[in-house]
């Protein structure tokens, strides 16, 4: 669990045992414990029982530890169950346990650090993503016990296929098969060839409309993507009879298809010219991915709505597509023009909030300059306009191949705020910045004598590019919460991201200021490898992320 951003509840009572400086023998004397026990539990040899970890937990934390450690005592739980289901699956396949759950713990886990600025919001999102694991290898088990695979893709589980990212689990079961070595030898093949079978059956079908219509578009859709080479030709001829017959949805979901498939630019070109010349395809396309990726939950029955006026999962998962340009730069012009469809849409509402305007257009400074007169340069204009209009100054104007920065913007990269109990352990952090090229301003290197300490804060708040505050085992100190309010403000005028960085001892899930509470944090404690807390926190200041080298 702790790869997926989220500990384990034996690795979250070893963590707060520290930062409270607590034995583990305390402990044991306090929940009427041996030592010997608890070590068991920290060092992750035994799973804390549910009922001994929300007693540590009221011993040792408030109430929303409680909340916080029972959620991750159903992670667990969630996680034990879905992997003996993946054995099962395997002994039934005959493909490798490991193998499978690896693959399954690496998709889980796949943006749950970015899903939520909270602990409780990432724990969250990573319960429901190994539930729906659960859900699909369950029925891969079934499926595969039974000889019957007719229930992997159904009328009455369709909707939640439908949903991200149960398709990518399904699709992960179908390309086990192509990813064995051709020494291995076994049934799951052969299991492979029945499931597409049922697939194809599906995308032949001549439904009329409801879960029907759905189940079989979706089916064409997984064979686009995760079919063998022959279903290619199956799906572009269901997809042209859905253009005859002017059935936007069996358009889109064939297209996606054979594009996340193929990746060919040319197949992308394509599509892009149907959207630009078919409105009802263009909003179909919209509102099956606000459907896809949560903005709105079909029901068992329900047939995709005709208007959707809400896009923020969706508008954040183009951003996180447009953030990975070596994975998802193939749909790099597809997603720029959906995102000005969501601009459209929302009359610019989808963007009014300055942290997800900034976010953008840091994105946008982090890309090569866009073609003319391609989607992105229209979706760049549209966001520097509505930056203007909503008054927020923005860092960088890209103008042809050459940034423009507004009078001094980049002066300081980030303006560093801190209580002075953390200043050694802040200042080691911003010589490894400063290492890494980031222009930090902190007070005891910066601030000249004489000056006004709160005229200057507000003076170089109002020019740096973002600011990072830094929360100890003692919390804020008096200083630093008058320099929160003051990037509050600029917050406010002009989208100034924040970033606020838990130091060693704040616990898993500490208390902040409210309004810091809904940034995405930064983390440095044991658990979490420095260079990649280093790494986030550049991110964070510049908008540009850090690629690993790639392996030889």
């Amino acid at each position: 669990m702790d790869d997926a951003g989220v500990p384990s509840p034996g690795r979250w009572l070893k963590q707060t045992l520290e930062g409270q400086k607590m034995s583990r023998a305390g402990l044991a004397r306090l929940i009427g414990r041996s030592r010997e026990e608890v070590q068991r539990w920290t060092s992750e040899r035994e799973n804390v029982p549910r009922h001994h970890l929300a007693e540590a937990a009221v011993q040792l934390g408030a109430e929303e530890d409680l909340r916080y450690v029972l959620l991750l005592k159903d992670c667990e739980d969630v996680n034990v169950k879905l992997l003996g289901q993946v054995r099962e699956f395997a002994r039934r396949t005959g493909c490798s346990a490991d193998g499978v759950g690896e693959a399954i713990v690496r998709l889980a886990r796949g943006g749950t650090t970015d899903a939520g600025h909270g602990a409780i919001e990432q724990a969250n999102t990573y319960l429901r993503r190994l539930t729906d694991a659960q859900f699909v290898f369950r029925t891969l088990t079934e499926a595969a016990t039974k000889g019957d695979v007719s229930q992997l893709l159904s009328n009455d589980n369709v909707h939640r296929h439908l949903r991200h990212p149960v398709n990518h689990f399904l699709g992960l079961g179908l390309d086990l098969a192509v990813q064995l070595p051709a020494a291995d030898v076994g049934i799951l093949p052969e299991f492979r060839d029945g499931v597409l079978g049922h697939l194809r059956r599906l995308a032949e079908s001549r439904p009329t409309v409801g879960p029907e219509e759905l189940t079989r578009h979706h089916a064409v859709h997984m064979l686009g993507r995760h079919g063998a080479t022959e279903d290619r030709a199956l799906v572009q001829e269901v997809v042209e009879s859905a253009r005859r017959s002017a059935d936007p949805l069996g358009i889109r979901l064939g297209y996606m298809g054979l594009i996340m498939r193929a990746r060919d630019p040319e197949i992308v070109e394509q599509y892009l010219s149907l959207l630009a010349r078919d409105r009802l395809l263009a909003r179909a396309d919209i509102n099956f991915d606000a459907v896809h990726y949560g903005d709105i939950v079909l029901r068992q029955h329900n047939s995709l709505p005709v208007t959707i006026d809400k896009h923020d999962r969706l508008a954040a998962s183009i951003m996180d597509r447009l953030e990975q340009p070596d994975v998802y730069g193939f749909m790099a012009e597809l997603d720029s023009l959906r995102l000005s469809a969501i601009l459209e849409h929302s009359n610019g509402q989808a963007f009014r909030c300055p942290g997800a305007t900034m976010r953008m257009l840091r994105i946008c400074g982090s890309l090569d300059p866009p073609a003319h007169g391609s989607h992105r340069q229209h979706l760049e204009k549209r966001l520097f306009s509505l930056a203007d209009d909503v008054g927020i100054d923005v860092p960088f104007r890209q103008n042809g191949s050459k940034p423009m920065t507004t009078a001094g913007i980049d002066k300081f990269d980030v303006f560093i705020g801190y209580n002075s109990h953390d200043r050694s352990e802040v200042l080691h952090i911003v010589d490894q910045l400063q290492h890494r090229g980031v222009r930090t301003w902190v007070d005891v290197r910066d601030l000249p004598p004489g000056r006004p300490f709160q005229d200057e804060i507000e003076r170089i708040l109002a020019s740096c590019r973002s600011v990072a505050l830094f929360v100890g085992a003692d919390g804020s100190g008096p200083w630093e919460r008058m320099e929160i309010k003051a990037a509050v403000s600029q917050y406010v005028k002009r989208g100034l991201p924040i970033i606020p960085v838990m130091l060693d001892g704040t616990g898993p899930d500490p208390r902040l200021p409210i309004f810091l509470s809904e940034f995405r944090m930064v983390r440095f404690s044991p658990a979490v490898d420095v260079l990649h807390s280093i790494d986030e926190l550049v991110w964070g200041i510049t908008g540009v992320k850090h690629q690993a080298p790639a392996s030889r």
